[in-house]
């Protein structure tokens, strides 16, 4: 089926939605996109405040290690504006000691599919509910799996550049600011393979969600979406953890400097939104990809 309208709205979602995967000439700019996004998100926001509270609160129980750690925010709490910097730059290294617990990564997984289904069912014209979501988006939870250890072995040349450089640094083996120019582009050269595989793969997930579809289909159908047109893709695609980290800490700021003893709360209940949007942004740039 392809891509509907989504103007008139049934009770009841359907649950075999698909979508022809036939190359849009557009591609939706940034503005449009963040645009979107938000007005998805403010038309449907008890559903997608739902879906926050559940992530929220199963991310307390596994000691707070939500989209971005908590746990890693003690020098926010100085009302520090470095320390807020410097703690909100090693949100990433939380990010993936907290994806590599199996619980962590498990609720990552199954709200993200929640998110996906819920996603998809507004966009198809239906009025749904957060119980659905998570009994129905379920059974992509293994062929998502595989997409993502595709993503993960994708990820291998920019991961292996990324440390070579750190330990050219951290041993002091490049003295000079030349040198070390030089050996951030040839390890830049290696990231490129990384980022290349990646621009489709991140949307070979949302398709192998839709029902019968397997992962090796996903995948070959994600490189026809962005064919020829990568580059473009990519800068939208990077755009969205740019300014959700430039959000986060601009809603920080006031917590920071005037009430620090309420900043950790303040990132958690922000953490636990991020994925929403996040899910949101790149949902509406995959929706606009396809033809009308």
């Amino acid at each position: 089926m392809a891509k509907t309208s989504g103007k008139s709205k049934t009770t009841a979602p359907v649950s075999d939605i698909k979508e022809t995967i036939v190359v849009q000439s557009s591609i939706p700019n940034i503005r449009q996109l963040f645009t979107a996004s938000s007005q998805t998100i403010w038309n449907n926001r008890w559903l997608f405040a739902r879906l926050a509270v559940v992530y929220g609160l199963f991310s307390f129980l596994f000691q707070g290690q939500g989209l971005f750690s908590v746990n890693n925010l003690s020098g926010i709490t100085k009302g520090s504006i470095s320390a807020a910097l410097s703690s909100l730059g090693g949100g990433t290294g939380a990010a993936t000691a907290a994806a590599g617990s199996t619980l962590q990564f498990l609720l990552i997984l199954i709200t993200s599919l929640a998110l996906i289904w819920v996603l998809r069912q507004l966009h198809a014209g239906h009025d749904v509910g957060a119980k659905e979501a998570y009994y129905k988006s379920g059974a992509a939870l293994v062929p998502l799996i595989l997409v993502l250890a595709v993503v993960a072995l994708q990820l291998l040349p920019l991961i292996i550049g990324a440390g070579i450089y750190a330990t050219l640094i951290g041993y002091n083996i490049l003295n000079s600011g030349i040198e070390q120019i030089i050996a951030g582009l040839i390890c830049a050269l290696l990231a490129w393979p990384s980022l290349y595989w990646t621009t489709s793969s991140f949307f070979a997930a949302y398709i192998v969600t839709l029902p019968d579809s397997t992962p090796l289909v996903a995948l070959r159908s994600a490189r026809e979406l962005v064919y020829k047109r990568r580059l473009k893709i990519f800068t939208r695609v990077i755009m969205a953890p740019i300014a959700l980290f430039a959000a986060t800490f601009l809603l920080l700021a006031p917590f920071i400097l005037i009430v620090p003893v309420l900043t950790q709360a303040a990132y958690f209940v922000i953490a636990s939104l991020t994925l929403v949007f996040l899910h949101t942004y790149m949902y509406t740039l995959y929706w606009g990809l396809l033809d009308e």
